[in-house]
């Protein structure tokens, strides 16, 4: 009697998995374009300063409704560093960082919408001590130029398409 009980629970059991699977879907789609829902896709960028930028741009295409059509977002980032204030033992103390970012914006058919460069600018005491770069680390200020630099892409991205729709 036991086992009877046990076998019919399972089977029940075993009745809803199987129902509730049926609409189970992948929480991870490799299509950008079906996953976030919008009609920009952006291609991955390099090293780890270019995923920082891809992950910010990623998060303004599926939160911005921007296009109506389908497009494909480009971007080759450019970090240069160049050092600007000296202590007064003739080392440098401050270093001012630039971020270029290359972009193309390609419509459905693989015509240019845009393409250009769009930068920004930071600056940030360069670090001394062995704490220092521990806290450098944890610091959450390090990413505001990749932020910055994301929104100004974002914003020459929406000129374009609107220049586009005009023409």
């Amino acid at each position: 009697m036991l086992k009877a009980r046990s076998l019919i629970l399972l089977s029940k059991a075993c009745l809803c998995v199987f129902c509730a699977g049926c609409s189970i879907q992948p929480l991870y789609d490799n299509s950008l374009e079906h996953s976030s829902g919008s009609s920009i896709s952006v291609d991955m960028i390099p090293n780890r300063n270019g995923q920082k930028l891809y992950g910010f741009l990623q998060d303004y295409v599926r939160d911005i409704h921007i296009a109506d059509k389908s497009y494909r977002l480009n971007v080759q980032l450019i970090e240069q560093s160049q050092p600007y204030a000296l202590a007064d033992d003739g080392n440098n103390q401050r270093l001012k960082i630039t971020y270029i970012a290359n972009i193309t914006l390609k419509d459905y058919f693989g015509n240019v919408v845009f393409q250009g460069p769009v930068k920004t600018s930071s600056s940030k005491n360069i670090l001394s001590a062995q704490g220092d770069v521990l806290l450098n680390i944890y610091e959450a200020n390090a990413d505001i130029p990749l932020k910055n630099l994301a929104l100004r892409i974002i914003e020459q991205i929406k000129v374009a398409i609107k220049y586009e729709s005009r023409i």
